[in-house]
């Protein structure tokens, strides 16, 4: 339904020409803590080179994190489960151009369509006939990281070029007690995020390894993982592995990572949190395409599944586009040794 609606809105919809005064913009991207991260480094180019007043419209799932971006601009919280809600909220504001940085969601491009805004631009993507609904559009490439597709579409509509790198800032709201804290998110989320689940006993034997080089384990998570994190505190010393799962929100979680000396992750928001905010990360990709979406920091080291056919996800769907168990060819011995190079 998505791509016949958004075919008719090419029908009627005539392109509009960027205007010749650019006051108010609006960043839109409805989903994915990682994807915010990345354009922490957008906003930053924005700032540095024009004098834009830039409103950010998030979702319902990762607009949490806009506490830990530095200077973070107004924010619009969406909900695009509702969708003339969220379409009247955003028309309310008269934007000048509105961006849309979605690569495939087609709710996404048709908020932008009905946005009231000046000029709209956001991606062509294979496959997805988001175009026709905004005035300018560029191809999403998927052959690079995300970021530089992020650069190349603000660049294109903005006339700006850009250079800066992700970055978070947060304040020390929860005290880490752990001097010798090493945290661990075992769980990603997302659609059929289970593909992206290293097993447990790689997990077990990996944790043990870092605990007999002096460390503390913190295991964060949602709600939903205390109990599959309680399994492994319970397999370990005592007070060497501690369950933080459920206990903090985003910005405290901030935190405690920034106290952290490193950070080991499956490819999920949290390891693009963590290289933003400066720590050691190692970051386990299995499905996931790192040429794609890597997190990306000086300190930032990928462990890829050597499994023939890994890494084929580009948007983030295509789970029948690869073999289904590349979690599985990622090896104890690389993820220790990376993390124990990190820290050293």
């Amino acid at each position: 339904m998505g791509i016949f609606i958004l075919y008719l809105f090419g029908l009627f919809h005539t392109k509009r020409k960027k205007p010749s005064t650019i006051n108010k913009v609006a960043i839109f991207k409805s989903a994915a803590i990682g994807d915010i991260v990345l354009l922490t480094a957008i906003l930053n180019d924005i700032k540095k080179y024009t004098n834009y007043n830039v409103t950010l419209i998030l979702g319902m799932d990762n607009h949490s994190i806009s506490n830990v971006i530095k200077d973070c601009p107004e924010i619009i919280i969406v909900d695009i489960k509702n969708l003339l809600k969220s379409i009247r909220e955003i028309r309310k504001n008269n934007f000048d151009c509105l961006i849309d940085f979605g690569s495939w969601p087609r709710i996404d491009a048709i908020i932008s369509y009905f946005s009231n805004s000046q000029y709209s631009a956001g991606y062509n993507t294979k496959g997805q006939q988001r175009h026709f609904a905004y005035d300018f559009t560029i191809n999403h490439n998927d052959k690079i990281h995300e970021l530089e597709n992020y650069r190349n579409l603000i660049s294109k509509v903005l006339d700006i070029k850009c250079t800066s790198s992700p970055v978070l800032i947060c304040d020390k709201l929860i005290i880490n007690k752990y001097n010798q804290a090493v945290l661990i998110h075992m769980w990603p989320g997302g659609y059929k995020s289970q593909y992206k689940e290293w097993n447990k006993k790689s997990w077990l034997i990996l944790i043990k390894k870092i605990i007999e080089h002096g460390y503390v384990i913190l295991l964060s998570g949602t709600q939903k993982n205390i109990h599959c994190n309680t399994i492994f505190v319970n397999q370990c010393e005592k007070d060497k592995v501690i369950n933080i799962a459920g206990q903090y929100n985003l910005n405290e979680l901030s935190s405690i990572m920034d106290q952290s000396h490193a950070v080991v992750s499956v490819n999920t928001g949290i390891a693009h949190m963590a290289a933003a905010l400066g720590k050691p990360t190692v970051c386990l990709n299995g499905p996931t395409s790192p040429k794609r979406w890597s997190p990306l920091g000086d300190h930032v080291k990928n462990v890829n599944s050597t499994k023939e056919g890994a890494g084929f996800l580009n948007l983030g769907f295509e789970y029948d586009c690869g073999p289904a168990d590349t979690m599985e060819y990622i090896s104890v011995e690389d993820v220790y040794t990376n993390l124990i190079g990190l820290i050293n």
